[in-house]
């Protein structure tokens, strides 16, 4: 049985939450340096967290588990639509949805 030392353990934590914070830092500075009306209020973090799940799926030596995207593994037209446009459609379209409705309410 190998050892495994708890550094390890929580410094990929700690790395994990490192860089899914990356997306939030990025959508603060563009809405503080572009205007906060127009694309950037609502494109820029989608766009972001979908490139940082993609990255960490291809980098996380757990694989695809902490992927939220396989929650809607069950509903029928969320699959037809990852049978084109992968994982990073739907973590696309959760995230955006997410920023569509901060915005509906904040407006």
């Amino acid at each position: 049985m190998a050892k495994v030392y708890a550094g390890v353990i929580y410094g990929m934590g700690l790395l994990i939450g490192f860089a899914l914070l990356i997306p939030y830092i990025f959508d603060r500075i563009a809405q503080y340096r572009l205007s906060s009306d127009g694309w950037a209020r609502v494109m820029v973090f989608p766009c972001i967290w979908t490139g940082m799940s993609t990255i960490l799926l291809f980098a996380n030596p757990l694989g695809d588990i902490v992927d939220y995207a396989f929650t809607f593994l069950n509903y029928d037209e969320i699959m037809q639509f990852t049978s084109f446009a992968g994982l990073g459609g739907i973590n696309f379209m959760l995230a955006w949805w997410g920023t569509c409705s901060v915005m509906v309410v904040l407006d």
